[in-house]
């Protein structure tokens, strides 16, 4: 259980019907709770998927450096 007394950006620990260990992160796009166990991870839902990739399609988002030699693949 997360510890109201401590910082929203801590992780709880959770554990899923199959045994696997998940923490809970923010959604990136609306900032709800999102399990790293569930299929949409980072984000809460496809809805939110879709609005993420709708930005990099829109050029909100940007690389912040230039490409080096060492970046290209062959």
């Amino acid at each position: 259980m997360i510890d109201p007394t401590s910082d929203s950006r801590e992780q709880e620990e959770v554990a899923d019907g199959r045994g696997n260990s998940g923490r809970n992160h923010s959604c990136r796009v609306c900032g709800k709770s999102v399990k790293t166990t569930e299929a949409t991870f980072p984000f809460c839902s496809d809805r939110c998927r879709l609005v993420d990739l709708g930005k990099w399609f829109n050029e909100s988002y940007r690389m912040t450096r230039r490409i080096d030699e060492v970046d290209e693949v062959d």
